[in-house]
């Protein structure tokens, strides 16, 4: 890759292009930031990471002990190509907010078309555009693993995402708690031979809460084509549910409550 960050106290990437980078048979396309010690910072602010390809994280593969901040940036058409985030990875003890960011046609092999999830600390994400990106497992947009902090989404739009398995736009995993504020779900598709959920698929145990969103359009091969929830899933949805094109809104073999 480009940028390997390791057991620093503070680092700024402000007005800068990252492109065309390969971690070959690596992690971090572009950028790695995997420090042990200490509690660091990490920001990019004004900045493009573009066309970079890696095992995983095709863009950013970050598992630091750190605060890591992305304002304001372009992270597009980046490729994990034998694993999990196609523009990012956060895992460990990351601590992430990323803002006013657009993350388009990012693809990942597996699951996390744009970003994968599985930290032990909070992700917060607002403002922010995920379009046309693709995972062949779960999650088109972003596939949340984590089960001991919670990803936090609001002023977010979601358009035209594409899995391969469950959750066109948004995977929730096992034990996972997921809020949705203020956003939109718009022609996500989870086209695979037997997919669910064409904009969000909750799955065992899981906790998913939404509030004055919008699902439009969406599209699922199985069922569910807004919101579909398995096992022991559980959802509060106050949201304005739009029926796809062969009316299926919502779908849940568990409890949801509060639906408009």
């Amino acid at each position: 890759g480009a940028i390997a960050i390791r057991d620093k106290d503070q680092v700024s990437i402000t007005s800068t292009s990252i492109s065309d980078n390969t971690a070959v048979n690596g992690v971090g396309g572009a950028i790695v930031n995997d420090n042990t010690t200490g509690t660091g910072s990490f920001a990019i602010t004004n900045s493009s990471l573009d066309n970079n390809t890696a095992t995983e994280g095709g863009a950013i593969y970050t598992t630091a002990n750190s605060l890591s901040t992305i304002f304001s940036a372009g992270i597009d058409d980046n490729e994990a190509t034998d694993g999990d985030g196609g523009a990012l990875y956060i895992g460990n003890n990351a601590t992430v907010t990323i803002e006013q960011v657009g993350l388009r046609r990012n693809e990942a092999d597996d699951q996390g078309g744009a970003i994968y999830y599985d930290a032990d600390r909070p992700l917060v994400i607002d403002n922010v555009t995920f379009e046309s990106n693709l995972a062949d497992s779960d999650g088109g947009a972003i596939a949340n693993n984590s089960d001991s902090a919670t990803l936090s989404i609001a002023d977010t739009d979601f358009l035209t995402n594409i899995t391969q398995e469950e959750g066109g736009a948004l995977f929730a995993g096992a034990d996972t708690n997921t809020v949705v504020n203020s956003s939109n779900f718009q022609g996500n598709r989870a086209e695979g031979a037997a997919s669910n959920g064409g904009a969000i698929a909750g799955n065992r145990t899981g906790e998913l809460s939404l509030a004055d969103t919008n699902l439009i359009n969406n599209y699922a091969t199985r069922a569910g084509g807004g919101i579909f929830l398995r096992d022991d899933s559980e959802a509060t949805v106050s949201c304005t549910l739009t029926l796809d094109a062969e009316g299926r809104a919502l779908t849940t073999t568990s409890r949801c409550e509060g639906n408009n």
